[in-house]
């Protein structure tokens, strides 16, 4: 199931490594605000993206810039201490741009 996020912030600057066959993953963070019945709330996700989309995200977004993600959500599980621990996170498969300067315009993959 793919899920878009609409636009969201990145709540940290993206790091890079690389893995297997030289292929980048980019990792950072996203906080989405939504609005229920006169109720704000805000999602906190973790992201990860690969090749070429790692490097541009990599070389082009900041903390505090926003983004629009699409991909799979995935729920990792482990134990800690004897408790059971789940979080979400995003695969992302597909972004955009939001925040750019007509002059800054980046060629994406």
């Amino acid at each position: 199931m793919k899920i878009s996020t609409g636009i969201a912030r990145l709540t940290r600057d993206p790091e890079i490594k690389y893995v297997s066959n030289n292929l980048a993953v980019v990792n950072f963070g996203i906080a989405k605000n939504k609005k229920y019945k006169n109720k704000d709330e805000t999602i906190f996700l973790d992201v990860s993206i690969f090749g070429k989309q790692a490097e541009t995200i990599h070389s082009n977004f900041r903390k505090g810039n926003r983004i629009i993600l699409e991909g799979k959500l995935k729920m990792d599980t482990w134990d800690q201490n004897g408790s059971m621990r789940t979080k979400h996170s995003l695969l992302a498969t597909e972004f955009e741009f939001v925040d750019y300067k007509d002059s800054d315009m980046i060629e994406m993959a």
